[in-house]
């Protein structure tokens, strides 16, 4: 699964500009791991993992972690269609940080795309 991001709005200080591609690996339960590029505005790599958790109604929320970022976890919403091949979600909805706090970071639209079945 491709995961392509761009920023929809920015925190002060923040480049005003950001984008990403992640590649995933999906498993039948929802999880996934795999890399995510981005530039913001220097290229970079980060190792990801996370689960998607889909609903009847084509709901999805989404969290992402990286072994480089211990304990903060990046949550997200949004929904699935075409039988799951597509689909968006706004991400980060919510950022936890390892002392349990919570950050509304800058918002970033992603596409979902089914590279497989």
């Amino acid at each position: 699964m491709l995961l392509q991001c761009e920023t929809l709005s920015s925190l002060v200080g923040a480049p005003a500009s950001a984008a990403s591609m992640s590649r995933l690996t999906v498993a039948g339960d929802g999880s996934y791991s795999g890399t995510s590029y981005s530039k913001d505005p220097t290229y970079g790599e980060l190792p990801v993992e996370g689960a998607f958790d889909v609903q009847p109604n084509c709901t999805v929320e989404a969290w992402l972690e990286s072994p480089l970022l211990p304990g903060v976890v990046n949550h997200g919403r949004g929904m699935v269609f075409e039988a799951g091949k597509r689909g968006f979600l706004i991400m980060p909805l919510e950022t936890t940080h390892p002392d349990q706090s919570t950050v509304r970071p800058a918002f970033a639209r992603c596409e979902l795309l089914s590279l497989g079945r």
